[in-house]
């Protein structure tokens, strides 16, 4: 009798626990509308239940590279600044194959009297250092032979910040700083810092060297397991600046954007900064180092060294504060050798991380390495040494957007840099450097100041992809991009309103935010990433609330390639619904603006207080990233937001229907069987 009363007791409670409404939901529904779908705002506009009609213009050309590139515009197969050169002048070279390049080819190469040289697989090219122009018609006449161009001088683009960007926590930011969301630092992630070599003696750099790679010395390891030291300073710098710890310092004020991140030593720079040939001076068949260097990193994405745990394997991120001269007007489209291999380093799934370069806002476009279509090319800003955002400027050194057309037909690969980062006055690592004398180590060096320019904000930009690769590993490159095109703090008007909202020539899509890019890469756990497609936008734009009380939300929606089915929004984590369009009876074209709004309703909330919206828009299976904002609404008569009503009633259920299950159970195995009620 007992067991039987405590047994009903507890089911009335959970009964009652399941008729308490959910405060945390919304009923969603569009305002009344003028009738057939439509409604009519008092600005005039009439917006419709039905998505306008688009038409997908064509996708971006699948044609061979050296069929559309700009850069040889009379289709002659030489590059178009080669041209006008004496046949007499010498000039590094670099030939382009439309196949793999077999021994057949080194063969006929030798024939005409050029021999030795690097072969580049990843991009079907051999670098074949100083050659007279002369030469060139004769190269042409050889099978596979596509294109023939000058390489150029590789060279380098060389506290505050790491709090700046909101990667670490401060006065002025706290707790919005990415490291204090989840203790996010970059463990377990992998930068390949390639530069002048990594002097990780310094106290700051102490244990974190995985692997190495020395691209400059003729006849190096490729094992992984060699470690080029830095006589320059500018790879220790850079090192520090994306993963230092800050060690030595008593205030811990020159920590990287990931300090629990490890690096790769890829040294593809000497003493005086650039390898062995690409400064002129020295000739050699051992020539471009840049080249080399980057393909090892591509070939060792996955490589599973044998002398680290499992979590340290590969390659994640590729920091590259470097530059090539192209020597053309209107510099690169993308086309040239050194964007290509990055490029192709990006599709083995490295995200690169490059230097939008120092010409400032006069440069003639960009130069190789900053032209990569898939890379992350940073441009730099200055903070005016405080970590307050509000008086950051883009840097007077800093190269300005967008990049020479490729020809494509896809006009986003141009909107170039991607986004900016402090990199004025950058102090930090302390190295050991030739020109100093110093022939040791920096095992007793503190910090110092490293001067300005985009090489500094790069790998400032490469530790918060370190954090965003910590949050998930699953992310591809080009959702990390994405991830950092959505969140960066817009800092001035749109360059390229046409084509994108918010991307701006000096900053790119504005100056990263490690904060909102953690956060949003956190979102994402409850998404199916391979159902994200960075190709389709969704944008919150404004959020105004009207005389009566009720909510609109206003945005953009587009594809960049192919169309949007519709656009769907849900409040508070639940379910996602339709929104309204502005009426266009003419249609439009991909990439064109769909405008969409989504009216609320207070008294359809359950509660007073403040409300998340999340914005998205649908192709087929497929989803942009979505954008996510706040709104506060006020029900009339209705409960306010609080710790006590903010109570997790599903779980509440879920225990009281566990009890039950309980106490069925205790109540089966305490209950007197048959025979001893008998014996009662």
């Amino acid at each position: 009798m007992f067991n039987n009363a405590r047994l009903h007791a507890a089911a009335m409670a959970f009964i009652l626990l399941m008729t308490i409404p959910s405060i945390s939901g919304v009923d969603q529904s569009i305002s009344d509308k003028a009738g057939d779908g439509i409604t009519v705002t008092p600005d005039g506009r009439v917006w419709t239940s039905v998505i306008p009609e688009q038409v997908s213009r064509p996708a971006p050309s699948n044609l061979p590279w050296w069929e559309i590139t700009t850069r040889d515009s009379n289709r002659n197969r030489i590059v178009d600044s080669l041209e006008s050169l004496p046949d007499g002048k010498d000039v590094p070279l670099i030939i382009s194959y439309s196949r793999d390049i077999t021994e057949e080819d080194l063969d006929a190469l030798k024939e005409i009297g050029i021999e030795g040289g690097y072969v580049v697989k990843a991009i079907d090219a051999i670098s074949v250092g100083m050659r007279k122009v002369g030469m060139i018609t004769q190269i042409l006449e050889l099978d596979g032979v596509i294109m023939i161009e000058r390489s150029g001088m590789v060279h380098l683009y060389s506290d505050v910040a790491t709090r700046a960007l909101k990667a670490r926590g401060s006065d002025e930011y706290s707790p919005n700083a990415a490291w204090e969301l989840t203790n996010v630092t970059g463990y377990g992630i992998n930068i390949a810092v390639t530069d002048t070599g990594i002097d990780d003696m310094h106290p700051s750099l102490e244990y974190k060297q995985i692997a190495g790679y020395d691209a400059v010395t003729p006849e190096a390891r490729t094992d992984g397991q060699d470690d080029p030291d830095d006589r320059n300073g500018h790879g220790t710098s850079c090192s520090g600046m994306a993963t230092g710890t800050s060690k030595g310092d008593p205030e811990l004020a020159y920590m990287g954007s990931a300090p629990e991140a490890t690096l790769v030593d890829v040294q593809i720079g000497t003493d005086i900064g650039a390898g062995p040939f690409e400064n002129y001076l020295l000739p050699t068949t051992y020539y471009d180092s840049a080249l080399q260097g980057m393909e090892w990193v591509r070939d060792n994405a996955d490589t599973e060294w044998s002398w680290v745990e499992p979590e340290h394997y590969g390659i994640d991120i590729q920091s590259l504060s470097w530059g090539i001269t192209s020597h053309e007007n209107g510099g690169s489209d993308g086309s040239d050798p050194f964007s290509r291999l990055i490029d192709e380093v990006v599709a083995a799934g490295v995200v690169c991380v490059g230097a939008a370069g120092n010409d400032g806002p006069n440069n003639d476009g960009f130069s190789g390495m900053s032209a990569t279509s898939e890379g992350i090319v940073v441009g730099a800003t200055d903070d005016d040494n405080t970590i307050d955002r509000s008086d950051d400027v883009i840097a007077g050194y800093s190269s300005r957007g967008p990049r020479r057309d490729d020809g494509d037909g896809y006009p986003y690969d141009e909107l170039k840099p991607d986004v900016s980062a402090p990199g004025t006055d950058i102090w930090n690592t302390d190295p050991c450097t030739t020109s100093e004398g110093c022939y040791g180590d920096a095992e007793g060096n503190g910090y110092q100041g490293r001067g300005s320019g985009t090489s500094y904000a790069t790998p400032a930009v490469a530790g918060v992809t370190a954090l965003l690769l910590d949050v998930n590993g699953n992310f591809t490159p080009a959702l990390v991009k994405g991830i950092l095109h959505q969140t960066s703090e817009r800092m001035e008007p749109a360059s390229a309103p046409d084509l994108d909202p918010f991307w701006n020539r000096d900053h790119g899509w504005g100056m990263v935010d490690a904060y909102e890019a953690v956060k949003l890469a956190l979102d994402l756990y409850e998404y199916d990433l391979d159902a994200i497609d960075v190709e389709l936008q969704s944008h919150i734009m404004n959020i105004t609330m009207d005389e009566s009380g009720v909510v609109v939300i206003e945005g953009l929606a587009w594809a960049k390639i192919g169309t949007v089915d519709h656009v769907e929004v849900n409040i508070n984590g639940k379910k996602w619904v339709e929104v309204e369009y502005i009426q266009d009876i003419d249609g439009i074209d991909t990439g064109e603006y769909i405008e969409w709004r989504y009216e609320v309703e207070p008294n359809k909330l359950k509660f007073t207080g403040n409300h998340t919206i999340h914005v998205r828009a649908v192709s087929d299976d497929m989803h942009s990233m979505p954008d996510t904002d706040e709104f506060y609404a006020e029900r009339k008569g209705g409960k306010k937001s609080d710790d006590s009503t903010n109570i997790p009633y599903g779980l509440i259920g879920a225990i009281g229907l566990i009890s039950i299950i309980a106490l069925v159970y205790v109540s089966k195995k305490a209950a007197p069987s048959k025979k001893d009620q008998e014996s009662l």
